[in-house]
C-alpha cells in the first residue's frame, strides 16, 4: 500500500495504515476522522488499555504511554502540567493517603509542637515551651528566675536570675573571689603541738625545740648546769637548771 493518497480518499477510511515500503512493517494507524471509545451506554466497555511499560517508548512526542503505573503524553505525567497532580511525587503531607505513593508525612519531633489550622489554615511548627522555658514570636529562652533555685546544691544558692557561691562559717564570699577567714580558722585548726598565730597557724616551740622560719630542731643535750635541793619535813624537792635529771625512786 503507498503512503500516498487523495485527501477524498482517506475521508471515507474507518483509518488508514502507513507502512515501510521496503520492510512493509506498520509504522502506524491513523484514523483520519477521530476516535471515540465507547458508547454511552453501561452494557459497552468504554475503556483504552495501554500496556504498562517498564521504560517510555524511543519517541514519546504526542504519544500516550503508561509507564510504572503512570499514565504520560508527549513525555509528561498527565495532570502534571495540567487539571491533576501526579501521585508519584514526594508530597510532604500531615497524613497519609492512600492514591499518593511517594508522600512523606510531617510529624513533630522532641521539643517541637504542630499545630494543624485545618483545611485552608496553616500547619504552625514550633518550639515547645516547658519546665523552665519560654518561648516568644522570636525568642527562646530559659527561665533564670525559677531554674536557679532549683539546680542550686551544696555549696550554692539560687537567688532569682543568680546562681553563686554560699558564704559560710569561715567562708568570705566577694564579687570575684572566694576566701577562707584564717582568723577564725587557724584557732579553730590549732591542735597539739601547733599555735595560733590569728591568722598563721605556727609549730609550737617547747623545752628542747627549736622553731625558726622554715625549720624545726631539737636542741642538744645541756653539759653544765646546777641542782637545789629543799626539805619541807615530808617530801625533798629537788630542781635541775640545764641539766636531765635522773631519778630512781626505791621503796
Amino acid at each position: 500500500m503507498s503512503n500516498s493518497a487523495k485527501k477524498s480518499d482517506i475521508r471515507k477510511k474507518d483509518f488508514y495504515i502507513i507502512r515501510d515500503e521496503k520492510s512493509q512493517n506498520i509504522v502506524t494507524v491513523v484514523f483520519p476522522n477521530g476516535i471515540q471509545v465507547g458508547l454511552n451506554e453501561p452494557d459497552f466497555n468504554s475503556g483504552i488499555v495501554l500496556s504498562n511499560l517498564s521504560t517510555p517508548p524511543a519517541s514519546t512526542t504526542n504519544s500516550l504511554y503508561a509507564v510504572g503505573g503512570t499514565v504520560y503524553f508527549d513525555g509528561t505525567p498527565l495532570g502534571a502540567g495540567g487539571g491533576g497532580a501526579p501521585v508519584n511525587a514526594q508530597y510532604l503531607t500531615l497524613a497519609l493517603n492512600g492514591t499518593l505513593t511517594q508522600e512523606r508525612l510531617l510529624v513533630a519531633g522532641n521539643g517541637l509542637a504542630l499545630t494543624d489550622g485545618g483545611a485552608g489554615g496553616n500547619a504552625t511548627l514550633a518550639v515547645g515551651a516547658g519546665s523552665y522555658i519560654t518561648v516568644a514570636a522570636d525568642t527562646v529562652a530559659v527561665n533564670l528566675s525559677t531554674l536557679t533555685p532549683a539546680i542550686a546544691g551544696d555549696g550554692l544558692t539560687g537567688t532569682g536570675s543568680t546562681l553563686a557561691v554560699g558564704a559560710g562559717t569561715d567562708i568570705t564570699v566577694a564579687t570575684n573571689t572566694v576566701g577562707v577567714d584564717r582568723s577564725t580558722l587557724a584557732t579553730a585548726f590549732a591542735g597539739y603541738g601547733l599555735a595560733d598565730g590569728g591568722s598563721t597557724l605556727n609549730v609550737g616551740a617547747g623545752n628542747g625545740i627549736s622553731v625558726a622560719a622554715n625549720s624545726v630542731a631539737v636542741l642538744p643535750e645541756p653539759t653544765s648546769g646546777t641542782i637545789a635541793a629543799s626539805s619541807t619535813g615530808t617530801s625533798v624537792i629537788v630542781e635541775a637548771t640545764n641539766l636531765i635529771l635522773a631519778m630512781q625512786i626505791f621503796s
